[in-house]
């Protein structure tokens, strides 16, 4: 089997990871149109490559503390990702680099696993380690599937 290469970021100091094949775009910084009347787990929208986007708060679906949006991170990183030809982004804290890692390495996330990170499970499809500890692979179809449902 071929390798996989995700793309390793950190939120809230946990590792995650996204399969490079579903992202789109990384951008350094992102001027969203803030709309205060939208649901919870939604920042606000923008505009890419002629589509308005969602960015939402992966924080909040994670079970983190929302962190505040507007606080200046001079790492922080935007993710833009295409499933199925819908367009989302969220906002991390940095981007740590590419994993290359077998198929192999991944295992089924437990709840155990979550609730010592502090993390909404169903978020969580699986998981891998690296020296500095765990990972948590996204699956982008949650993030779609949250996002909207």
């Amino acid at each position: 089997m071929a390798n996989l290469q995700l793309l390793v970021f950190k939120l809230s100091d946990t590792d995650f990871a996204m399969e490079i094949s579903a992202i789109s775009r990384v951008v350094d910084t992102l001027q969203s149109r803030f709309l205060s009347t939208l649901r919870s787990g939604i920042e606000g929208l923008f505009l890419f490559e002629g589509r308005v986007v969602p960015v939402i708060r992966l924080d909040e679906m994670l079970g983190f503390p929302s962190a505040n949006i507007f606080a200046s991170n001079p790492d922080e990183s935007v993710i833009i990702v295409n499933q199925a030809g819908y367009f989302l982004a969220f906002r991390v804290d940095s981007v740590e680099g590419i994993d290359n890692i077998t198929p192999e390495t991944l295992r089924p996330t437990s709840e155990t696993d979550t609730r010592e990170a502090g993390l909404n499970h169903h978020m969580i499809g699986e998981v891998y380690h690296r020296q500095s500890g765990p990972v948590f692979k996204l699956n982008p179809d949650h993030l779609l599937t949250h996002s909207i449902g």
